[in-house]
């Protein structure tokens, strides 16, 4: 399987739930936490929020991709 790039592009539809921050702590660490994975979330205040990823070259990020209720993330072929 191909590596791809997990990208927020439309992180100004986010809601700040923080479901992609636990997920990306399951695909990291196989457990759930909202300071152990590799996105974070934080508030701009009225302007929304901000989506980090911190890491991002891996196969396994449908899970992300997937449980987002907005849609922020999309999966892109990841060159080197």
């Amino acid at each position: 399987m191909s590596s791809r790039h997990l990208v927020a592009t439309n992180a100004k539809f986010c809601i700040g739930c923080q479901l992609c921050v636990l997920a990306s702590s399951r695909v990291l660490r196989e457990s759930l936490s909202l300071t152990d994975g590799f996105i974070t979330v934080s508030s701009k205040g009225r302007e929304g929020f901000d989506i980090s990823i911190d890491r991002a070259e891996r196969s396994d990020f449908e899970e992300i991709v997937k449980i987002c209720p907005r849609r922020c993330f999309e999966l892109t072929p990841y060159e080197r």
